[in-house]
């Protein structure tokens, strides 16, 4: 119902989760834990907390996609077929781009910051950080 495939790239959190589990069943090391997506309701369904833009407020792991948006990203869709299991992805207009990021530096210091947090976290590796951040520097996101 709404356009497919969230930008949330899920399978760098799901990489770590296979290493960490690796380690569980190995030698007992929980892994790390994020908190719980903050929702208005518990439901069923869940209704999830969302900020002005659109997207959830808090918790859960905050990656670089959703901490510093360039558009509304959700889990949720409809419509035939596995569209209501890959969410949806409407990027915002050049004003709120513009607005949220007054400059490409800026954009590009707050997803290495976030994305550096994550990895400092176990939420990701290594490789998967630094494909974040080249992209946000190759990107033309805070450039007029």
């Amino acid at each position: 119902a709404q356009p497919p495939y969230s930008h949330i790239p899920f399978y760098q959190v799901m990489d770590a989760a296979f290493d960490h589990l690796q380690a569980w069943v190995k030698d007992g090391t929980l892994p790390p834990s994020a908190p719980p997506i903050e929702v208005t309701s518990a439901g069923p369904p869940a209704v999830i907390a969302r900020d002005k833009n659109g997207n959830s407020l808090a918790g859960g792991i905050r990656l670089a996609e959703i901490a510093v948006p360039t558009g509304v990203n959700t889990g949720q869709n409809s419509g035939a077929g596995f569209c209501r299991l890959y969410g949806t992805h409407q990027d915002f207009d050049a004003a709120t781009v513009n607005g949220l990021y007054p400059s490409h530096a800026a954009y590009v210091a707050a997803v290495k910051d976030v994305t550096e947090k994550n990895l400092r976290a176990g939420y990701i590796l290594r490789p998967e950080a630094d494909a974040t951040i080249a992209a946000a520097e190759h990107s033309n996101i805070g450039q007029r």
